[in-house]
């Protein structure tokens, strides 16, 4: 499996040390520090929002826990903490490693770009409208792949295809 994380806060801020997320195979494992004893409760829910585990670890420094991803659909899940000093978020991309670049639209006029490749890698990330016209380009270099969100509107142009070059592959993408 590919992991592609990113973080989020709600609440009060809190250090992106205290949670770190990590994939081997099927297995997520967080690992959690905190300073004060208690119980801290997790959440995981899938890119629908839906809860798929929750449960509630008492805690007195931090601790590390696996979580079985076997036979869960690919997409993003969010891993979310609260505890006595604030509540964060982890995202967490679980791919396959075929999956190499994909995107996912999450929602309309906004589009979630992955890259698995895990070296540095020059990406260029274009968008073209319907005449074949390039309305927006993206150069960037991606250290460890990558996962971008495109919202389209932001760009006012009115793509409807993107195409994604990397030194190993291109390939587009319809928008619409």
């Amino acid at each position: 499996m590919v992991a592609f994380v990113s973080a989020s806060f709600a609440g009060t801020a809190v250090d992106t040390e205290r949670l770190q997320l990590t994939m081997k195979n099927d297995v997520i494992q967080l690992q959690y520090k905190n300073t004060e004893e208690g119980l801290v409760k997790v959440a995981i829910k899938n890119e629908a929002g839906a809860l798929i585990h929750s449960e509630e670890v008492s805690s007195e420094d931090g601790f590390l826990k696996d979580y079985d991803f076997s036979g869960k659909v690919e997409g993003f899940y969010t891993f979310e903490i609260n505890d006595s000093e604030g509540n964060l978020a982890k995202e967490i991309g679980f791919f396959k490693p075929e999956t190499i670049l994909t995107m996912v639209k999450p929602s309309h006029n906004k589009f979630r770009l992955l890259y698995g490749v895990k070296r540095k890698s020059a990406i260029k990330v274009l968008l073209y409208n319907d005449k074949r016209d390039l309305v927006f380009e993206d150069i960037f270099v991606a250290e460890n792949g990558f996962m971008k969100t495109y919202k389209v509107a932001d760009y006012n142009t009115d793509a409807t295809m993107m195409k994604v070059v990397t030194p190993l592959l291109t390939k587009e993408f319809e928008l619409k």
